[in-house]
């Protein structure tokens, strides 16, 4: 499947605990589940950050949605995660495809954002999955 037709959300962004700006994105996107990427999350300042990192452990939690409607959408999370072209760089974070492993079994290529800097003196979150 078209990586332009998902989301793969693991902080801020999600439904729930945890999730104050999931009203960003409810308007653009359906749930589908639960999903994992490698990698490792670390702790920013009210935020989570994800590192990635080939191979299958550590995992980053989070989850998949379908995309109903790009535009604005895109526009918006750019913004809000200080990477659209308004933004001085080097920009904190990037949005790229990568593959998503479904919590239910099988794989689809989604947009994320990953941290773009070394996570230096970071705290990292062991269980990789951010609840706030």
């Amino acid at each position: 499947m078209k990586g332009g037709r998902y989301l793969f959300v693991y902080g801020t962004l999600k439904r729930g605990k945890g999730g104050t700006t999931h009203h960003l994105i409810e308007e653009y996107v359906d749930f589908i589940c639960e999903g994992s990427v490698p990698g490792k999350l670390y702790r920013l300042d009210g935020y989570p950050a994800l590192v990635w990192r080939e191979g299958t452990k550590p995992r980053v939690w989070g989850e998949l949605y379908r995309i109903r409607r790009s535009a604005p959408l895109f526009d918006i999370l750019d913004s809000y995660e200080g990477c659209s072209r308004e933004d001085p760089h080097p920009h904190e974070y990037r949005r790229v495809e990568r593959r998503v492993t479904l919590k239910g079994g099988g794989a689809v290529s989604a947009w994320l954002y990953e941290y773009g800097a070394p996570p230096r003196g970071r705290r990292p979150i062991p269980s990789g999955i951010w609840t706030g």
